[in-house]
């Protein structure tokens, strides 16, 4: 073993070795030298043990020492051999031999004493450089573990990984582009102010994703150490979000980038996750203040605030502006050009505003970079690429055309429209990957569709598309669109694919049925996308998911109920799986637990809105047309289902409510006639006739709660509370330690529940 030294280390080993062996029955004297060199062996093999890694720079150090060890031992071995030599050519025996070779050996005091000095200095020295490297390597483990629980406490704040997702959208960028950002006096002036806030709306399409990467990776290159950038990305994909998860996101992310900095915020961070405590909406606000404060400037860019539902956006808002008024955080916004966001920011003091576009020089490269889709045809033909992009380009500009005209006929910035560009562009090509020939490809580019319907049109195309695919193809395809537009949450490749094994006549599981990722990506024609950076599958963009949502009847006649039939059958055979592999075994187990009694409730609302309009709006789709789930036998499956998970009503929904499971709360309260108001308080118990509080009657212990909906204000959830409202919880109810919900509210600075 080498250790990476030019000087074999094992062979240093060995002369030391050698020459100890040497000394064998030397005199008083000598012995010294002996006990000095064997010394040296003890130190050579501490370090063979302990430095199995090392920097280049103590690699070096290392080889130095040992040289010189090396060149001392040679040295001290020949001297030693030149003796034995000479005594070896006498004829006596080896006792007497030995006993000459230390007669003739003449050294002097003081030159035995420059040897043993020699040998000290380098075991000193080796000993220092080891102790060096030992309590690096100690220092490193430190770092290591320290770095460890760091890594595992921003993964309890929140398991959104902006990092990640913000590197890959900037390596799909393209490079150069966004020239009338970048060079705008409004972005510069921007840059330069702090404090201020710049909105930049933009419709669906128009690259405000992208955009928003460009500019954290330009603002991120630019930092210094006083200055901070952050950033966010809101999606329309998780259903179950919630503000507080949003905040923590928000607060992860910013503690990523603030890097040593942050390292008091993670602390605490810390000792709230050992003590078992979630991180409120209102203590994350404060956390987030607190480490803004350390810094000159702060950069906070949030992307697609749009795709956030209305009851987690309008609190988030008010939250950012918060930060913004509070912290003099610099806020850069994207967003759909909807009136209500516009307004809420418009109020502030620096505002400016930027429509996000996409210019035709954009476009093109983005072709450019993309057009190895096509067929081989176009691959070796220039002329038909040029082709290919100056159509693609013109037509997604007549889309631009069209949303100017009617901004002018507006007359309203709010009502602008840079109709979809990137996205047009992106579906444009693929819808032209399947042509077969010259002509087959000039007819597509010729009929290229513009106007205010473009993306119904391609998207209508898409689904034509698949159905030419054959029947099996196109039943997958479809059953695999209806789960992305009912899916409560983004599902992993492995979810999905287990989801789409399940049919009616499935009783186990069998792998040979589970499907291919890539090859159900491929069937759906550019409508469904594999994210491999969050492991998560999707539909294209957002529109898509509103057209879907707006088409659903005619799609998916039936959604939520062929859902509630997946989930249901699925539990039903995932759960003779040994408990501790059922994640590994069964991976669409613990959605189809958490969501079936969603889509099984969801089902009934859609039974009820076809009886309301009957069929007339139907038509033949591959989901229609095939095997529905009988309502019956859903029904059994859910009832079979309540019976396992519920054995004990009120604990079982206090604990729902606790961990914020709308669903589940709102089937037990249909299903078993749940008296919400049954753990109420009189208010007589905490408040006297004349008005005041008693408060010998609030316990000195604290109590966890089991009143419904004290436990959705302490939650600071909206949707629940409403929920529960809706059903018929009392208002002014009091919990065991004396409280209300708007008291809870109130306190905890859920103003949205007040």
């Amino acid at each position: 073993m080498s250790l990476g030294f030019e000087v074999d280390f094992l062979a240093v080993i060995g002369l030391v070795n050698q020459v100890r062996k040497s000394f064998a029955g030397a005199p008083e004297q000598f012995k010294a030298i002996s006990d000095d060199v064997r010394g040296f062996s003890i130190v050579l093999q501490d370090i063979e043990a302990s430095c199995t890694e090392l920097g280049p720079e103590q690699a070096q150090e290392y080889q130095s020492v040992l040289t010189s060890c090396k060149d001392l031992l040679e040295q001290l071995k020949k001297t030693l051999e030149n003796y034995a030599c000479v005594a070896e050519a006498g004829k006596t025996g080896k006792r007497a031999a030995i006993k000459r070779v230390w007669k003739r050996l003449k050294w002097e005091p003081d030159d035995i004493r420059d040897i043993r000095s020699q040998i000290s200095f380098k075991i000193a020295t080796l000993k220092s450089l080891n102790d060096r490297v030992t309590s690096h390597s100690i220092a490193k483990l430190i770092r290591h573990q320290e770095d460890t629980e760091r890594e595992a406490t921003l993964k309890w704040i929140s398991d959104i990984n902006y990092v990640a997702q913000q590197n890959d959208i900037f390596l799909r960028c393209q490079i150069g582009s966004r020239r009338w950002l970048f060079e705008s006096e409004i972005y510069l002036e921007w840059c330069k102010r702090k404090g201020s806030l710049l909105f930049c709306p933009g419709n669906a399409g128009t690259g405000k994703t992208f955009t928003t990467a460009m500019v954290v990776e330009s603002l991120r290159l630019a930092n210094d150490a006083e200055t901070l950038t952050t950033y966010m990305y809101c999606t329309y994909q998780n259903h179950t979000q919630t503000i507080e998860k949003l905040l923590c996101s928000l607060l992860r992310i910013a503690l990523e980038e603030a890097d040593h900095e942050a390292d008091e915020t993670i602390s605490t961070c810390k000792q709230l996750r050992s003590s078992n405590k979630n991180i409120s909406r209102q203590y994350c606000l404060t956390l987030l203040q607190d480490l803004f404060s350390r810094f000159t400037r702060v950069n906070l860019i949030v992307d697609a605030l749009d795709e956030l539902t209305n009851e987690v956006r309008r609190p988030l808002i008010y939250d950012l502006l918060k930060l913004h008024e509070h912290s003099s955080v610099s806020l850069f916004v994207t967003s759909r050009g909807i009136p209500e966001i516009q307004h809420l920011f418009k109020g502030c003091e620096m505002y400016a505003s930027l429509e996000v576009r996409s210019s035709d020089e954009d476009i093109r490269n983005f072709l450019r970079d993309n057009i190895f889709q096509l067929p081989n045809f176009v691959a070796r033909s220039r002329k038909l690429q040029d082709e290919v992009i100056e159509s693609v380009t013109n037509a997604s500009a007549g889309m631009y055309v069209l949303g100017l005209i009617k901004w002018t006929l507006v007359g309203s910035a709010l009502l602008t429209h840079s109709f979809f560009r990137f996205l047009l562009a992106e579906l444009y090509l693929k819808s032209l990957t399947n042509m077969i020939s010259v002509g087959s490809l000039r007819t597509r580019l010729s009929n290229l569709t513009t106007g205010s319907n473009a993306y119904d049109a391609l998207y209508e195309d898409s689904m034509l598309r698949i159905g030419f695919q054959g029947p099996e193809l196109e039943h997958i395809a479809v059953q695999m669109l209806l789960v992305l537009t009912c899916a409560r949450r983004p599902l992993s490749p492995q979810e999905l694919s287990h989801a789409l094994s399940i049919d009616e006549t499935s009783d186990a599981f069998d792998e040979d049925m589970i499907p291919d990722m890539d090859d159900l990506v491929a069937a759906c024609t550019g409508l469904a996308v594999l994210d491999d950076t969050s492991n998560v599958v999707h539909l294209v963009h957002k529109s898509a998911a509103e057209y879907f949502e707006r088409t659903s009847s005619r799609w998916f006649p039936r959604a939520n109920e062929k859902m509630a039939f997946i989930c249901l059958r699925y539990l039903q055979i995932a759960e003779v799986k040994p408990e501790e592999t059922i994640g590994e075994q069964a991976p669409f187990f613990r959605y189809a637990k958490a969501n079936w009694c969603y889509h099984s409730t969801e089902s009934e609302k859609e039974a009820a809105n076809d009886t309301a309009m009957g069929d007339a709006s139907r038509t033949n789709s591959a989901a229609e047309s095939g095997t529905s789930p009988n309502k019956i036998a859903i029904t059994q499956l859910a009832i079979q289902q309540m019976m396992k998970e519920v054995v004990d009503v009120d604990s079982s929904i206090v604990e729902a409510c606790h961990a914020g499971h709308h669903a589940w709360v709102e089937q037990l309260l249909v299903v078993r006639n749940y008296d919400m108001n049954i753990h109420g308080i009189s208010q007589k118990t905490f408040i006297s006739e004349d008005g005041s509080l008693i408060d010998s009657a609030i316990p000195t212990k604290r109590l966890r709660d089991n009143v419904l909906l004290t436990i959705a204000a302490a939650r600071g959830d909206h949707s629940m509370a409403l929920l529960l409202l809706e059903r018929g919880a009392d208002p002014n109810i009091f919990n065991a330690q004396g409280q209300t919900p708007l008291l809870i509210a109130a306190g905890n600075g859920f103003d949205n529940l007040t």
